[in-house]
């Protein structure tokens, strides 16, 4: 039991760390469709590696950033 109780205390502390990761590559200015019917809609994807990392509006990705990411700015609008 005690063990449990251990574990169960470990696991909520990790569990609420922060994401520190930041993207590699963040590609600007374009319409992606997520699939998501609360968020149908974004502007932004950010990538770690091969991975999406996040997708949202300039704002959200934006604490994503650093100096050394790949940045592409889409000129292709949907419509």
């Amino acid at each position: 039991m005690t063990y449990l109780i251990a574990f169960l205390i470990l696991f909520t502390v990790f569990s609420c760390q922060k994401n520190t990761y930041k993207a590699d590559k963040i590609v600007l200015n374009t319409v992606i469709w997520t699939g998501n019917q609360e968020q149908p809609n974004a502007q932004v994807m950010a990538f770690v590696g091969d991975s999406i990392l996040a997708m949202g509006t300039n704002e959200e990705i934006e604490k994503l950033k650093i100096a050394t990411n790949e940045i592409i700015i889409s000129t292709r609008k949907m419509g």
